[in-house]
């Protein structure tokens, strides 16, 4: 019901065309008649005028002779005088003998003015002005602009004004003004290209005008031409046809104009105009922000400003596909290795693509989708109808040329604009998007922008956890940003600041959790049991970490949990913060941690009890079999009784 609805508004205007059409055809029609009136009635007056004049030449003559008997001067004048008036009232006559339909001839005149003379009359002192306009046109046109304008008065006969100027010359304006919109798009900045396609739309829209407005009129006069009635009402309906399209074709464009101006205006994508920022000497450069017109030249700058930079880091949410095609082919020009350390997604992709190695960091997102045109459609991929967009995309092409599998491609690219889709690290490595994935933090970027300590609480603050612990606990919160703040005055690396605020977390939740309720802590237990069963099979050494971090770099293990285990353990550790109860009093005697400790190690291995009893033990045996143990400790701890269970969780959780 609503495809037919939407239809609606233009059905209404076709109807009003069509209403207008056979009006103007019936008034058409009795112009014509009205003109052969006039014609008629012009060529009797014509008549009645040269008859007049004979007679007022022979009333002269005789006046003339009246003179040479020596008569009067005043009669002979007064004689001339009544032959003119005799004259006009005889061609008077005349006319109103044709509006009645009287046979009108040129003894008739001659009659009505048998005594006078009178000048000849013009045609067009007879014709009504619109007989005048019918037919051909009184106007004369010169040059290319006399033809614009006689288009436009509809003075071209109907089928040069609508086969060629509305329908040849139409297409070949939209192809020519089609293609200098790409060509613009290409070439130019997107300010620039916005403005030469809003002026290119403007120019086409009156072109459209021009031609459906001339083709109009012309259309009207067709008949008086001799034309057909038929063929001027289906011209006038095309017009009609044409009119809808236009002002449907405006609606459809609309988004894309409002777009296209406010680009016009200055706009930029994707988090404003990218910043290069040095570190390390300039060893490192810092590529943030969106990855707009100018981004490419700007770290073309950098480079000469630090010839000896050697990786770029990138930070950006994306921007224009060529400009991240410019920016591929710096990196490449000098050789440059590529780094994430947050988010890089969209045309930043294109950059990762371009460097020698391509590194990611533990909490790294690398983002993809389909690529949208200027002013485009945001739904689908790739070119609107596309059968294939992996084909029909821009972002296709440059992902072929960097190597990537096909099927890698097509999952990117069946991503709507208006989505992202984060691969996992393996699929990025098996696809080689990725050379290597370290355990992130490898450079100075948040010392670069900590300007003062409230800038290091702000980032503190972005993680949920430290936003409980502020409230919850401030002491802990000071300790933690003291910490950090300390760090990046240091001009730190990322990873020695976040091992040291996830350090602070671990000293805080290892304090907190004793204070959580029973059901609480057998729900992390299971959560522990998860997570080193898929640690065990990704990264034995992360699976030791996880129960016994031994350095900063143990306490990042997350980048290898899935995204499922993640969600879990932010969820448990926030309901710790939130709802640790400090009435709770742990039992923390010796002789109970040890009871429990014996209960959780009961079946397993000697050598098993020794790893977990020693930490000379752990240290110095392979971390496969350290993992394997360590499984069996809290697989023991789970066959403890549930009534039990609880309470003996938060003893050991509680020993010191």
């Amino acid at each position: 019901m609503g495809a037919y609805l939407g239809w609606l508004p233009a059905g209404v205007v076709l109807l009003v065309f069509a209403a207008l059409t056979v009006r103007s055809v019936r008034r058409a029609a009795a112009w014509e008649r009205d003109a052969k009136a006039a014609a008629a009635a012009a060529e009797a007056a014509d008549a009645a005028a040269e008859a007049a004049t004979v007679t007022a030449t022979a009333a002269m003559s005789d006046a003339a002779l009246l003179s040479d008997a020596a008569s009067p001067a005043l009669p002979v004048a007064a004689t001339s005088n009544e032959a003119s008036d005799a004259a006009s009232d005889a061609v008077g006559d005349a006319a109103a003998a044709v509006e009645r339909g009287e046979p009108v001839g040129a003894a008739t005149c001659a009659e009505s003015s048998r005594s006078a003379g009178h000048r000849p009359m013009a045609t067009s002192a007879v014709l009504p002005p619109w007989a005048r306009s019918v037919g051909t046109s009184e106007r004369t046109y010169h040059g290319l602009f006399g033809g614009v304008a006689r288009h436009f008065n509809g003075d071209y006969p109907l089928a040069r004004s609508y086969w060629i100027h509305g329908v040849l010359l139409g297409t070949l304006a939209q192809m020519v003004l089609l293609w200098l919109s790409r060509a613009s798009d290409e070439t130019l900045t997107v300010q620039t290209g916005s403005m030469v396609v809003v002026a290119l739309v403007l120019i086409q829209l009156s072109i459209a005008a021009w031609a459906l407005i001339g083709t109009w009129r012309s259309a009207g006069r067709h008949t008086a031409r001799g034309g057909s009635a038929g063929w001027a009402l289906a011209a006038r309906v095309m017009v009609g046809v044409g009119l809808v399209r236009l002002l449907a074709g405006v609606a459809e464009t609309a988004p894309a104009m409002e777009e296209r101006l406010a680009y016009l205006s200055g706009k930029q994508v994707a988090g404003g105009a990218a910043t290069v920022t040095p570190l390390v000497g300039g060893g490192v450069l810092l590529l943030s922000g969106g990855i707009n017109d100018g981004t490419a030249m700007a770290l073309r700058s950098a480079l000469l400003r630090h010839p000896n930079a050697h990786t770029l880091v990138l930070e950006s949410g994306g921007g224009w596909v060529r400009e991240g095609t410019r920016l591929a082919e710096v990196i490449r020009s000098h050789r440059l290795n590529t780094y994430v350390e947050g988010v890089c997604a969209s045309s930043c992709t294109i950059a990762l693509l371009a460097g020698q190695e391509r590194t990611a960091g533990a909490m790294a997102k690398v983002g993809f989708h389909a690529a949208r045109g200027l002013g485009a459609s945001p739904s689908g991929g790739g070119r609107a109808g596309a059968a294939n967009p992996a084909d029909d995309s821009a972002f296709g092409q440059i992902y072929r040329q960097a190597g990537l599998p096909e099927d890698f491609i097509r999952r990117a690219l069946s991503t709507p604009f208006e989505s992202m889709w984060f691969p996992e690290f393996d699929q990025l490595l098996k696809a080689k998007v990725l050379t290597r994935v370290g355990p992130g933090g490898e450079w100075p970027l948040m010392a670069t922008r900590f300007k003062s300590r409230e800038d290091a609480s702000a980032w503190l603050k972005e993680m949920p956890q430290y936003g409980v612990i502020a409230e919850r606990f401030p002491t802990d919160y000071e300790r933690a940003l003291t910490s950090v703040w300390t760090l990046s005055q240091q001009q730190a690396i990322d990873q020695k600041l976040l091992g040291a605020a996830r350090s602070e977390l671990r000293r805080t939740l290892d304090r907190v959790r004793p204070l959580s309720s029973d059901a609480l802590l057998i729900d992390y237990l299971a959560l522990i049991q998860d997570q080193l069963r898929v640690l065990q099979e990704r990264d034995a050494r992360a699976c030791v970490g996880l129960v016994f971090p031994y350095s900063a770099s143990d306490l990042s293990s997350a980048r290898l949990l899935t995204p499922e285990l993640r969600s879990r353990e932010q969820a448990l550790i926030l309901r710790q913060l939130r709802e640790a109860d400090p009435t709770v009093k742990p039992d923390t005697r010796q002789d109970t941690v040890v009871r429990i400790a014996q209960r959780a190690m009961a079946g397993m291995p000697v050598q098993q009890m020794q790893i977990m009893a020693s930490e000379a033990e752990r240290r110095s045996r392979p971390p496969e079999l350290v993992c394997r143990a360590v499984i069996g400790y809290f697989d023991g701890l789970a066959r403890i009784p549930a009534a039990e269970r609880g309470a003996a969780l938060r003893s050991l959780f509680a020993a010191p």
